[in-house]
């Protein structure tokens, strides 16, 4: 639990969550939801950690994303690019067709790869894990991944 308050603080801190949301997870972690109530969820979301998109240029969305909201460049390839996008976060960029959103992924409390994989079959989904990430899909088909803290950005 030390750990959590720990990265809702630090993420206060840092700009990453608003005193509402900072808020919201201490009512979250103290066992009930924002409006009171008790609450069970198959993760513990600490926050958005990334989202991934799938893009018919990388180069050019990349430069776009840096124009009109500021991103930088962590790292680009001809067949994907990361950027960062504000206090530990980051947007992925995937050349991919069709275009449009990739994924989702939320940094989660105590993530491990495979027990997170077992809570999402535990849930009645089918996991997809490859190495330490694990995605599912939701009900819209679109895909969501858990992941550890914020700011575990891509090296290249």
């Amino acid at each position: 639990m030390r750990e959590r308050v720990a990265a809702m603080v630090d993420g206060y801190e840092s700009g990453a969550l608003s005193r509402d949301e900072m808020i919201d997870q201490l009512t979250e972690l103290a066992g009930g939801d924002a409006q009171g109530g008790a609450t069970s969820s198959t993760f513990r979301t600490l926050g958005l950690n990334h989202v991934a998109l799938s893009v018919s240029d990388v180069e050019a969305m990349a430069t776009f994303m840096g124009e009109h909201l500021g991103t930088s460049v962590i790292s680009i390839e001809p067949h994907r690019g990361f950027l960062a996008a504000g206090a530990n976060h980051f947007v992925g960029l995937f050349r991919a067709d069709p275009v449009g959103l990739n994924h989702v992924c939320f940094s989660v409390e105590g993530y491990e790869p495979d027990d997170a994989a077992q809570r999402v079959r535990d849930a009645g989904m089918e996991p997809i894990q490859t190495e330490d990430r694990v995605f599912f899909r939701g009900p819209d088909g679109i895909i969501f991944q858990v992941a550890d803290t914020w700011g575990d950005y891509p090296s290249g």
